[in-house]
């Protein structure tokens, strides 16, 4: 297994706002948030109220030469604390 983790600071922000975007992403906001790397990151296809089960699409730019694309599903969800989202092959 490869795990990939990131950890951020984001001066006033809020564990709350941030959790509620990951957790139901869209495009629009995802792209406002960085327009140059950040392209699409959107739910495919919905799972349980939990939002487990969730299909997601993700990709970005990752500086001028590499991106980084791929569907996932969400594995855990634990409100404003967790999301593991595990990659599709």
């Amino acid at each position: 297994m490869i795990r990939h983790t990131i950890e951020l600071t984001i001066n006033n922000a809020r564990a709350d706002k941030f959790y509620d975007f990951m957790i139901n992403p869209n495009d629009k906001k995802y792209n406002e948030c960085w327009k140059e790397e950040h392209l699409q990151f959107h739910i495919t296809k919905n799972g349980d109220e939990n939002h487990l089960g969730d299909h997601v699409y993700f990709d970005e730019y990752l500086g001028e030469k590499k991106r980084l694309k791929f569907n996932a599903v969400v594995v855990t969800a634990e409100k404003h604390n967790k999301i593991v989202w595990q990659r599709k092959f």
